[in-house]
């Protein structure tokens, strides 16, 4: 895609990263840069990143001299409470993007891009260290929100929720695509038939975090239900039902191995309830998978009515009647149509990366 954007003095930005983990996060940020540096749109000072293995594949990305490597010595979160409060760039660029939703002390015009509910959501439902963990969150997000230029959110659901905490921030909605791995190969499902005896198999690929929700399957009896065998991407020490034989447990799997076990299965099982997008949603829709998951309103901005809904507050009950529903209806011949839930996604990372800069370059004009 040819930009038709221009700037007559290149402005200059610095990225901070030291916060990406987990694979959705890179699925999303690692395609994001590659594309948004090769546009040269932007005068690159410095790239922030941390020495944990999730964000050193990121330094090839630019110029060794432009990288600075933020080094951790406690744990992840007090790490990030003092890298917060205490950071100092090496140089105060025109803008300072944050890709780990909280904004850092001391520096204005930033900008973030923010995949957390758990800055606008109850944490009620937590853990007592959780709680202690989001509220904390929470007042650094509060107190430096002043230092917010911009803010990207990746649904209106979650602009919404966001505006009425914050209603003088500046949010913009952009939904990211999946990889081109899943793009480029949704010709490679194959169309099944399916009849009264047939069993499913359902995949959820998750890192293995309590807001993702796989103690859900430990209340579902999967022996009285058509299902062959449910597929998790955590490691074995971790599964939720290890007294089932019908849960498999793979350990965290690359897009390769995620793309195979997309293509061998019936349907995407999502269980997560405190998610602002839900990258897996995006994969199978693009690959025309069914999909079972929660009765919420990010869900159902993605999903439109072409998924199964399941109601989270009654889980052991609904997620077993949405399994039948579906079988039920792949009998029939149903499949998705997920055509108009896609309309509302950036196409590939080069137009999601263009409208990045062009947002970018709106704030510049209006200085």
């Amino acid at each position: 895609m040819k930009s038709n954007i221009k700037a007559s003095k290149k402005a200059h930005i610095s990225l901070h990263l030291t916060n990406v983990l987990g694979r959705g996060a890179k699925n999303v940020i690692y395609p994001f840069l590659v594309n948004f540096l090769q546009k040269n749109f932007f005068e690159i000072d410095y790239l922030y990143l941390s020495k944990h293995s999730d964000t050193l594949e990121f330094s090839n990305l630019i110029k060794r001299k432009k990288l600075f490597f933020y080094k951790r010595y406690l744990s992840n979160i007090f790490s990030r409470f003092f890298e917060i409060i205490l950071f100092k760039p090496k140089k105060n660029s025109d803008y300072f993007i944050v890709l780990g939703d909280i904004p850092i002390s001391h520096h204005k015009n930033q900008i973030i891009f923010l995949h957390s509910t758990l800055i606008v959501q109850s944490i009620k439902d937590h853990n007592l260290f959780l709680k202690f963990k989001y509220l904390i969150l929470r007042l650094l997000f509060s107190y430096n929100s002043k230092y917010i230029k911009l803010i990207f959110v990746q649904t209106q659901v979650m602009k919404s929720l966001l505006l009425t905490k914050y209603p003088n921030l500046n949010v913009e909605v952009l939904p990211p695509p999946c990889l081109d791995i899943y793009r480029k190969n949704k010709s490679l499902i194959v169309k099944k038939k399916y009849n009264k005896r047939s069993k499913l198999v359902g995949f959820y690929p998750a890192s293995y975090y309590h807001h993702k929700m796989h103690h859900y399957l430990a209340a579902i009896n999967f022996q009285q239900l058509p299902i062959k065998k449910i597929i998790l991407s955590i490691n074995p020490e971790n599964n939720p039902n290890p007294d089932t034989e019908l849960i498999e447990c793979l350990g965290d799997l690359s897009n390769k191995e995620t793309l195979k076990n997309y293509l061998t299965s019936d349907f995407l099982l999502f269980l997560s309830c405190s998610e602002s997008y839900g990258l897996p949603l995006i994969e199978a829709m693009t690959l025309n998978i069914p999909i079972i998951c929660p009765d919420l309103p990010y869900c159902w901005e993605l999903c439109l009515d072409q998924a199964i809904y399941f109601e989270p507050s009654n889980f052991s009950r609904s997620i077993p009647k949405s399994i039948i529903e579906l079988k039920n209806k792949l009998i029939i011949g149903w499949r998705p149509d997920y055509s108009l839930c896609l309309k509302h996604i950036s196409r590939d990372w080069d137009v999601y990366s263009t409208n990045v800069a062009s947002k970018i370059f709106k704030l510049k004009d209006l200085e």
